[in-house]
Protein backbone atom coordinates (compact mmCIF):
# COMPACT_ATOMS: atom_id res chain seq x y z
CA UNK A 1 0.00 0.00 0.00
CA UNK A 2 2.95 2.19 0.67
CA UNK A 3 4.40 4.12 -2.26
CA UNK A 4 7.98 4.01 -3.50
CA UNK A 5 9.25 6.58 -0.67
CA UNK A 6 7.95 5.38 1.62
CA UNK A 7 4.50 7.22 1.90
CA UNK A 8 1.06 6.08 0.86
CA UNK A 9 0.70 7.55 -2.92
CA UNK A 10 -2.97 8.79 -4.58
CA UNK A 11 -3.48 5.39 -5.64
CA UNK A 12 -2.65 3.32 -2.95
CA UNK A 13 -4.26 5.42 -0.27
CA UNK A 14 -7.63 5.45 -2.40
CA UNK A 15 -7.09 2.11 -2.20
CA UNK A 16 -7.00 1.64 0.82
CA UNK A 17 -9.70 3.36 1.88
CA UNK A 18 -12.38 2.20 -0.53
CA UNK A 19 -11.29 -1.45 1.12
CA UNK A 20 -11.23 -0.59 4.47
CA UNK A 21 -13.44 2.45 5.41
CA UNK A 22 -16.96 2.54 6.13
CA UNK A 23 -18.96 5.87 4.90
CA UNK A 24 -19.15 8.36 8.15
CA UNK A 25 -16.07 7.12 9.54
CA UNK A 26 -12.99 9.38 10.86
CA UNK A 27 -9.70 8.92 9.47
CA UNK A 28 -6.65 10.38 11.05
CA UNK A 29 -3.61 10.52 8.94
CA UNK A 30 0.33 11.79 10.31
CA UNK A 31 1.84 14.21 8.15
CA UNK A 32 5.49 13.40 7.85
CA UNK A 33 5.77 9.33 6.69
CA UNK A 34 1.94 8.87 5.98
CA UNK A 35 1.28 11.70 4.17
CA UNK A 36 4.80 13.29 2.88
CA UNK A 37 7.71 10.64 2.98
CA UNK A 38 10.23 11.55 6.04
CA UNK A 39 13.21 13.79 4.44
CA UNK A 40 16.29 15.48 5.41
CA UNK A 41 14.49 18.67 5.54
CA UNK A 42 11.39 19.04 6.99
CA UNK A 43 10.78 22.22 5.43
CA UNK A 44 10.51 20.98 1.43
CA UNK A 45 7.87 18.30 2.73
CA UNK A 46 5.39 19.13 0.33
CA UNK A 47 2.89 16.87 -0.71
CA UNK A 48 2.46 15.56 -4.34
CA UNK A 49 -0.33 17.12 -6.28
CA UNK A 50 -1.79 13.92 -6.64
CA UNK A 51 -2.20 12.95 -2.96
CA UNK A 52 -3.24 16.50 -1.82
CA UNK A 53 -6.16 16.70 -4.34
CA UNK A 54 -7.17 13.23 -3.38
CA UNK A 55 -7.19 14.31 0.73
CA UNK A 56 -9.37 17.40 -0.06
CA UNK A 57 -12.16 14.61 -2.00
CA UNK A 58 -11.54 12.40 1.55
CA UNK A 59 -12.31 15.38 3.48
CA UNK A 60 -15.93 16.37 1.91
CA UNK A 61 -16.85 11.78 2.19
CA UNK A 62 -15.43 11.28 5.67
CA UNK A 63 -14.47 13.29 8.93
CA UNK A 64 -10.79 13.46 7.98
CA UNK A 65 -7.67 14.73 10.58
CA UNK A 66 -4.15 15.71 9.41
CA UNK A 67 -2.04 15.03 12.90
CA UNK A 68 1.46 16.17 12.95
CA UNK A 69 3.80 17.62 15.46
CA UNK A 70 4.17 20.87 13.15
CA UNK A 71 2.40 23.65 13.89
CA UNK A 72 -1.21 24.66 12.36
CA UNK A 73 0.90 27.24 10.36
CA UNK A 74 3.21 24.74 8.95
CA UNK A 75 0.63 22.50 7.86
CA UNK A 76 -1.37 25.16 6.72
CA UNK A 77 1.70 25.52 4.48
CA UNK A 78 1.79 22.21 2.99
CA UNK A 79 -1.75 21.55 2.78
CA UNK A 80 -3.80 24.62 2.55
CA UNK A 81 -6.48 26.43 4.94
CA UNK A 82 -9.41 23.65 4.31
CA UNK A 83 -8.27 20.52 6.47
CA UNK A 84 -8.85 19.57 9.75
CA UNK A 85 -5.48 19.39 11.56
CA UNK A 86 -4.56 18.35 15.03
CA UNK A 87 -0.68 20.04 15.69
CA UNK A 88 1.68 20.01 18.15
CA UNK A 89 1.49 16.44 19.36
CA UNK A 90 -2.10 17.40 20.33
CA UNK A 91 -2.02 20.48 22.07
CA UNK A 92 -4.06 22.68 19.37
CA UNK A 93 -5.83 21.53 16.77
CA UNK A 94 -8.24 23.41 13.61
CA UNK A 95 -11.31 21.76 13.36
CA UNK A 96 -14.15 23.37 10.82
CA UNK A 97 -11.59 26.06 10.73
CA UNK A 98 -11.55 27.36 13.98
CA UNK A 99 -8.44 26.34 16.21
CA UNK A 100 -8.81 25.05 19.82
CA UNK A 101 -6.28 24.98 22.75
CA UNK A 102 -6.26 21.42 24.06
CA UNK A 103 -3.62 22.41 26.40
CA UNK A 104 -3.69 24.87 29.17
CA UNK A 105 -0.14 25.18 28.36
CA UNK A 106 0.27 25.93 24.86
CA UNK A 107 2.69 28.24 24.78
CA UNK A 108 4.88 25.20 26.54
CA UNK A 109 4.60 23.04 23.29
CA UNK A 110 6.12 25.97 20.78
Amino acid sequence: MVGKEGSWNGDSLRNAIRENIHEGAQIFLDYDGTVVPIIMNPEDSFPAEKVQELLSVISKKYDLYVVSGRSIEDLEKFLGPDLNFIAMHGACARIGGNIRYLKENYPDYV
